[in-house]
């Protein structure tokens, strides 16, 4: 499969699988000794991309390719930059909008704002573990399109309460 193909999957149905092997085949195509750690191999070169773009990595802590280990770490404001520089500096900046679900429509948003005045105006991937819900992507309004993220950890009550109430966060900008 094409590789925005395989972005698309991992972006629109969170597939973890896909996530965890891109990550190892970007470290093995930089580390060609097999007796090297791919997945070591490739967060390396994931953060030093992001360095050599200006983005400021030091809250990123990436111990695997999907997000589940729970020792990993992002910042909002890290999120929002990559966003930020996806869609203003990346030769690549309409696909991977297009890699991303939309909201009301498809993959793991397909419930999230339907029935809104906001239905197919937001992109975004969501991350969900334990006790964390996360959203990051574009709300799109007329010519305008603004770079969000939405971190809740360790909250009171049900997922489903939690994303009801970013929801409206949403809705109210």
């Amino acid at each position: 499969r094409p590789p925005k193909e395989i972005i698309r999957e991992v972006n629109v149905e969170s597939n973890n699988h896909y996530a965890e092997h891109l990550v190892r085949t970007i470290g093995r195509k930089s580390k060609r000794d097999i007796y090297e750690d791919a997945l070591e191999a490739g967060v390396t070169v994931v953060v030093d991309y992001w360095k050599s773009k200006g983005i400021t990595t030091s809250s990123l802590q990436m111990h695997d390719g999907s997000g589940l280990a729970p020792q990993n770490a992002v910042s909002p404001q890290l999120l929002t930059d990559l966003l930020v520089f996806m869609n203003t500096r990346s030769e690549t900046a309409s696909v991977f909008f297009q890699s991303l679900p939309k909201a009301g429509q498809e993959g793991t948003l397909k419930s999230f704002l339907k029935d809104t005045r906001l239905s197919g105006k937001v992109a975004a991937k969501s991350g969900s573990i334990g006790g964390v819900q996360c959203y990051a992507g574009y709300l799109t309004e007329g010519s305008k399109k603004y770079a969000f993220t939405v971190m809740v950890n360790k909250y009171n009550g049900t997922r489903p309460q939690v994303r009801e109430a970013i929801e409206q966060f949403l809705l109210g900008l």
